[in-house]
């Protein structure tokens, strides 16, 4: 079934997902990297969808949850936004488990 993940407004388009949850286990350069509290001074988008996500992750199992609309923010952010870290820090903690999310 096709969900929404990310409902289009105004020029946005809607973004879909076949997808429903995701739990993926992180390695300990992955958690280090989303748990690094210094890349999330202020208080934008991408910003608030990091934050979101390190409330997404339980540290006993190691495992962060992911759910359609996370996969679909992220791909937005990644690809719909200039170049600098918040890719290579997405790309470093989530290339591993959600390759396809980072192809042109």
């Amino acid at each position: 079934m096709v969900k929404i993940a990310v409902e289009g407004r105004g020029s946005a388009p809607s973004i879909y997902s076949m997808e429903c949850d995701t739990l993926i286990r992180l390695n300990s350069e992955e958690i280090e990297s989303l748990m690094d509290e210094s890349v999330t001074k202020g208080t934008g988008g991408w910003q608030s969808l990091w934050n979101a996500l390190r409330h997404n992750f339980d540290k006993a199992s190691g495992q962060i949850k992911l759910t359609a609309e996370f996969r679909a923010r992220i791909f937005q952010y990644y690809h719909n936004y200039g170049t600098g870290g918040w890719q290579t820090r997405t790309k470093r903690v989530f290339k591993r488990e959600l390759p396809h999310l980072f192809l042109a």
